[in-house]
């Protein structure tokens, strides 16, 4: 087994410390990512299939709680008369189809076969083709409720329903009822043979009052749904990616660390705090504002803009920033919320006068008190490109501020892409950034910008994250 000196211990400690807090702090911002996308994938569907597509609709009590409004001219129908319980007999050789709790209804091959109980005599098996409406009567209350994409053969505890007419689309019907399930009203509606183990019976299921939407909406609700949940798979597929990578490399640095494949003495600097993404938060957030309060141009749109140049520029990626494409530019919204929260703590006091004019912030506290621990912290590389960011910024107008953060958040994306854009190509994409920059910019404005970043040295290089697009606007 390896020994070496005690210092060096100590400077692999140390190192390591600060890298897998770093990397960690990238991990979680991910996983926070992703159970946002899920809560938006779940807002998009509870909005559409309960109010429609046409947001100037005229709306109307359904008298149904868990439903609330919906558009006046859709009906209100008992689902026995919108569906009719299917009796197939089995296919020979059909396989097992299984309704999961995610709303999928597939061959359980396609999905997984481990943990299933296979039954030695199939009594009661029932056939199901592709395109029916299908409850699992004992898991429906969880989500367990689809249309089946396959044909096959599947238990007698499966609710397998057919439109009564073909202006019922069972898509539709299925994204409706596992809003239902999920705000807990399939649970209600069943009785229990024991504590959380409803059973939804034909007569149960008939006896639901729902909305009847016209034909031609139910069709256009389900086709945006499946657009936005694509959309959504794609960024969760990114982030899920990104901490796997991410997993990969907190290993290797671990190795590498312990076995001497690396040399860290010099670059374990040992900090008397640890540097979580909390505390990097504020440090950078409290050196930003002390020193530009001062400026009658700086105010919270333009502290969203130098914190995103210092994680993207300064490569302070202990900021662990998620940033999203808004009108002023790339914002990580949570982000400000956390440093705005803390900021008592270190003697900044926000000035909102909530009337729409610009959110100020004053230092109370003893001013550079932290700037020797930043300093530590970064180290010389990092800290000098932060002095020299904050100093070049400090003058400019919250305009000019978001116009560089923008046109750096471009360049910077498509370089991760691994492209490379002529000069007509960034002003292109700043421009399709936000429906609002073409509102706020004029054309001629921007080469004079991207001058001034190649004078000042704020040239991205493709590292950091990229940001993403507004993902309200992509729906």
């Amino acid at each position: 087994m390896p020994f070496p000196p005690l210092d060096e211990q100590v400077a692999i400690v140390a190192f390591l410390d600060r890298e897998t807090a770093k990397i960690d702090a990238l991990i979680e911002e991910q996983r926070r990512l992703i159970t946002l996308l899920k809560e938006k994938r779940q807002s998009v569907i509870s909005h559409a299939v309960t109010n429609g597509l046409n947001a100037q609709r005229v709306s109307r009590t359904s008298g149904i709680e868990w439903l609330g409004a919906v558009p006046e001219h859709w009906e209100l129908k008992r689902a026995k008369f919108l569906f009719k319980k299917s009796a197939l007999p089995p296919p020979e050789d059909g396989e097992v189809v299984t309704c999961f709790r995610d709303g999928q209804v597939t061959l359980r091959a396609n999905r997984r076969e481990d943990g299933f109980t296979f039954a030695v005599l199939e009594v009661g098996y029932q056939g199901i083709e592709n395109g029916q409406l299908v409850l699992h009567s004992m898991d429906a209350f969880a989500g367990a409720i689809g249309v089946s994409d396959s044909r096959g053969k599947c238990s007698p505890e499966y609710l397998v329903c057919d439109p009564t007419s073909a202006e019922i689309e069972p898509a539709y019907y299925g994204l409706l009822l596992r809003l239902m399930a999920l705000r807990g009203f399939i649970l209600a509606a069943c009785p229990s043979v024991r504590e959380r183990a409803p059973r939804i019976r034909f007569p149960s299921f008939g006896n639901l009052l729902l909305p009847v939407p016209p034909h031609h909406e139910q069709k256009a609700i389900v086709q945006m749904v499946a657009e936005s949940n694509a959309k959504l798979d794609e960024f969760q597929f990114v982030a899920e990616k990104a901490i796997g990578i991410l997993q990969e490399r907190r290993s290797a640095v671990i190795s590498a660390a312990v076995t001497g494949k690396i040399d860290v003495r010099q670059s374990a600097t040992i900090l008397p705090f640890p540097i979580d993404r909390v505390r990097a938060r504020r440090f950078v957030a409290a050196e930003i504002i002390e020193r530009l309060a001062h400026q009658p141009t700086f105010g919270r749109t333009k502290l969203q803009k130098v914190a995103y140049l210092a994680e993207a520029h300064a490569n302070i990626t202990e900021l662990a920033g998620c940033y999203i494409r808004m009108p002023f530019g790339p914002l990580d919204q949570p982000m400000m919320d956390e440093i705005e929260a803390n900021g008592g703590d270190d003697g900044i006091v926000i000035d909102d006068k909530r009337d729409g004019s610009m959110v100020r912030y004053r230092t109370t506290g003893t001013k550079g008190g932290h700037t020797a621990d930043l300093r530590k912290w970064l180290g010389e590389e990092r800290f000098t490109k932060l002095d020299h960011l904050i100093k070049v910024l400090s003058g400019l107008k919250t305009h000019s501020a978001e116009a560089i953060a923008t046109l750096y958040a471009v360049w910077n994306d498509a370089l991760i892409e691994g492209r490379s854009l002529t000069d007509e190509q960034i002003f292109s994409a700043f421009f399709s950034w936000h429906p609002k920059k073409g509102e706020n910019f004029r054309a001629d404005e921007l080469p004079h910008w991207l001058d001034w970043m190649r004078r000042h040295g704020i040239v991205p290089t493709g590292s950091g994250s990229k940001t993403m697009s507004q993902i309200g606007t992509l729906l």
